[in-house]
């Protein structure tokens, strides 16, 4: 400011300028000096802060009309209406307030809710809270619905529920994306056999008599038939969670079939593998008790060196259980591990046939007779690795704790 002054002054008293405003030599170096000390003095004092300045602020108006502020009320009221799904076009109808006085409050309300901002763009859901709910227990209730019955019960709930046909009815892919929303996928039902309350009381009590046994499932030799036959190619698909694949409410049920092609015999233990047997027609309690003779007795003596050093397990068929049968296991002092009806899946060997399925489906060249048959399936059971049938036998604990965690049902094995 200083050097602003002092070109000023000098600009009017130079000997250049003006002659009206221009002055002699004596009477310009006068106030030349006077404007000098009046620049420091000003450069000395110190600066002094204006006092404030307070006037009244004009009332705010929007359009040459006064604006009026939300009260409490409204915007507490603004807030419920957000969290309810109410847009805000609709919210200012309500409170009889322009869409850009509630679109300010809104996003005060957001920012001030856990920050968490509702999105209420595009199209409202086809389905409400309520029918979501009650297509969510629809589907626990039967998994076997399919997804044309459920779109007829939510439309005939959603046009009971509105006196009339004022909803329109929805879609079956509006259905079909709300039940994949739940976490539900189509899959096909996996097939156990069926346990009755019975059933599963005695697998319960069976398993947790054997809770404990590590190195005895070493000294079982299990078996089974195995029968190759047209395989069912109908498939049931069913709705159910991750994790759900085992559930009753989730399984098909089957039952024993007396369709057979081919039949075969077949044994393990943690040893190793007994040859395959073909039963040839019918097996009965004869057949069964010279197979038990002629097979099951030498491979029990050949791995642990007498009868009674092993127990032999067998299912609860008819042929197993006869008279014939039960005296010829007497007779040569073979220990029968006691078992229970419709339990496949404590018995290993039939992964083992799962198996020898899949090893023949892999062939390049399918069998087309019951010989060719017979004889790949000779030579594929032959061809699993000793180790494989090891791991089964060493599976038995966690079959047998699976069980009892879910008491006595179906498990995954």
């Amino acid at each position: 400011m200083s050097n602003f002054i002092r070109t000023i002054l000098q600009l009017f008293f130079y000997p250049g300028s003006s002659p009206a405003i221009g002055l002699h030599a004596p009477a310009r170096a006068t106030v030349l000096d006077f404007a000098s000390t009046c620049i420091g003095s000003v450069r000395l004092r110190a600066p002094t802060a204006d006092p404030p300045r307070t006037r009244a602020r004009p009332p705010t108006t929007m359009g040459g009309r006064t604006r009026r502020p939300l009260s409490v009320g409204e915007q507490e009221t603004i807030s419920t209406l957000l969290r309810q799904g109410k847009s805000l076009a609709a919210i200012g109808t309500i409170l009889g307030r322009p869409k850009s006085t509630v679109a300010y409050a809104a996003e005060v309300a957001r920012a001030t809710d856990n920050g968490a901002k509702v999105d209420i763009r595009g199209r409202p859901k086809s389905l409400t809270e309520r029918e979501l709910r009650s297509l969510r227990r629809a589907v626990d209730e039967n998994g076997f619905s399919t997804i044309r019955a459920l779109t007829e019960k939510v439309n005939q709930t959603r046009t009971q529920a509105a006196g009339g046909s004022q909803k329109g009815p929805v879609s079956t892919w509006t259905v079909r994306r709300a039940v994949k929303a739940m976490g539900f996928e189509s899959r096909v039902a996996s097939k156990k056999p069926y346990l009755s309350d019975r059933n599963k009381a005695k697998r319960l009590v069976w398993c947790s008599e054997r809770k404990d046994w590590t190195m005895e499932w070493a000294s079982v030799f299990f078996s089974d038939e195995s029968s190759y036959v047209v395989r069912d190619a109908s498939v049931h698909r069913v709705w159910r969670r991750p994790g759900e694949r085992y559930s009753p409410s989730r399984l098909r049920p089957t039952f024993k079939s007396g369709r057979q092609s081919v039949m075969v015999w077949g044994a393990f233990s943690a040893l190793g593998r007994s040859p395959l047997v073909r039963c040839e027609g019918k097996m009965t309690a004869v057949s069964y008790g010279a197979l038990l003779e002629e097979h099951v007795v030498p491979r029990i003596v050949e791995d642990y060196g007498s009868t009674d050093a092993a127990w032999f397990q067998e299912d609860l068929a008819s042929i197993h259980t006869a008279k014939l049968c039960k005296a010829i296991k007497e007779k040569h002092g073979i220990r029968v591990l006691p078992w229970m009806a419709q339990s496949p899946d404590l018995n290993p060997i039939e992964n083992a046939w799962g198996e020898l399925e899949r090893r023949l489906r892999l062939r390049p060249r399918m069998p087309k007779t019951k010989d060719e048959l017979f004889a790949a399936l000779c030579q594929e059971w032959e061809a699993v690795p000793t180790s494989f049938f090891k791991a089964l036998a060493e599976s038995m604990p966690r079959r047998v704790k699976k069980v009892i965690e879910v008491g006595g049902a179906s498990t995954k094995y």
